[in-house]
Order: C-alpha cells, then sequence, then structure tokens
C-alpha cells in the first residue's frame, strides 16, 4: 500500500494562562479516511508547551522557553512508521516564523532534543496504527535565533509593564517505514499565538513577567 496522504488536521485553539500552564492547542484532528494512511493530534492537549519560562535582566525579556508535549495518532499505514519530523516555529506577531528547533528521524527517546517517547497501549512504531506521546527538551525562542530580544518586552520603566505577542505553530511529517511516502501538516494554521508581559514594579529591584496564551489559532 503507498503510504502517501496529506496530514489531516482541524482548527485548533490556544488557550491557557500563565507561566504554569503553557500553550495548550486542543481539538483533536479527525481520521477522515480510514482505509487511507492519515495522522492527526489527538486528546485534550494534542500539541502543548509546558513549563513555558521567560528570561529578564535590565528591564527586558532576554529569553522565552518552551519544552513542547505532542500526541499523535498514525492510522492506516501498512508497514507503520519509521519517525517524526518535527518543526517547532516561532515569530513576532504578524511576522515571519522561523524554526526554533528541527528534530528528524524522532523514533524513540534517545534523539537529542527529545526528553521521552512513547507509544501508547503498549504498541510500536512498526504498528499499522497507533498513538506517539512525544516531550521535547526545552527550547529557548531567543538563543534558538527565532526570536530577537527587539521581538519581546523590552525598556519597561519602574511601575509599568510591557506586552508583546508571538506566533507559534509546529510541522510534523510522519515517515512511512516502507519509504513510500510521507505526511506533513503545520499546527495550528494560520499559526496560533501567545503574549509575553513583563511586570516592572516600582521600588523593587526585581521584574517580574508572565505569558498568557490566549488567541485563537483563527
Amino acid at each position: 500500500m503507498d503510504d502517501n496522504n496529506t496530514f489531516l488536521s482541524r482548527r485548533r485553539i490556544i488557550k491557557g494562562a500563565g507561566v504554569a500552564t503553557g500553550i495548550g492547542i486542543i481539538g483533536g484532528g479527525s481520521l477522515l479516511y480510514s482505509s487511507q494512511p492519515a495522522l492527526a493530534a489527538v486528546g485534550s492537549s494534542p500539541i502543548s508547551a509546558s513549563n513555558l519560562s521567560i528570561t529578564a535582566n535590565n528591564n527586558a525579556v532576554t529569553e522565552v522557553t518552551v519544552e513542547p508535549v505532542l500526541s499523535l495518532k498514525w492510522s492506516s499505514f501498512s508497514s507503520g512508521i519509521s519517525g517524526f519530523d518535527i518543526d517547532v516555529t516561532a515569530g513576532p506577531s504578524g511576522g515571519s516564523l522561523s524554526s526554533a528547533a528541527n528534530l528528524t528521524g524522532v523514533s524513540d527517546g534517545t534523539t537529542a532534543g527529545v526528553s521521552s517517547y512513547s507509544v501508547q497501549n503498549t504498541g510500536s512504531n512498526g504498528d499499522s496504527e497507533g498513538i506517539a506521546d512525544i516531550s521535547l527538551a526545552g527550547i529557548g525562542l531567543v538563543s534558538s535565533g527565532a526570536l530577537t530580544q527587539s521581538d519581546l518586552p523590552s525598556g519597561v520603566t519602574d511601575g509599568t509593564s510591557g506586552t508583546k505577542t508571538v506566533d507559534f505553530a509546529v510541522t510534523v511529517t510522519a515517515n512511512s517505514a516502507s519509504g513510500n511516502g510521507s505526511a506533513t501538516d503545520t499546527s495550528p494554521d494560520p499559526a496560533g499565538s501567545f503574549d509575553v508581559t513583563l511586570n516592572n514594579d516600582a521600588g523593587t529591584t526585581n521584574a517580574t513577567g508572565n505569558i498568557n496564551t490566549s488567541g485563537t489559532s483563527g
């Protein structure tokens, strides 16, 4: 069977608030043609970023770090999958997205940049269908070059706050173990977004920040 097929997806919504909850892209994908190879993000938070954090210095945000977590279901791949290629992208609101991390051949937890990898229900990549839960290691959006410090709040004076919006998307390609094709999709599409806010309280020596992930994928 030829495993060429489009990676099917649906519109998703980013919601949540605060550094702890991070980015949550919700609304599982639909496998529309069960007789054809297909792939979709599934679950209540199929693509999320836990442990979102910011680093601030001299009244400016200097780094935003994300740890993406993905839950991906493949179906009707007759020979199973050899793994996933994952490209995490980010950029200033309304601007172009640049790659923050590009991982290839992700098939287990030993791939550089991967914290954990498992297939649910004791399955394996060789199964014709399955759900892979993948956690990525922390990605610095500034140090990776996807963002510059000018894309983030800066020059925040005492007693004020500053906010900048960051666009975010993940492109995943599932590769057939037979080598007959691949399936690719970017979620959300158009890109989702989250706000980075820096609060500089008057009379204190430390600035505090938060990431508000409200917004829609369109």
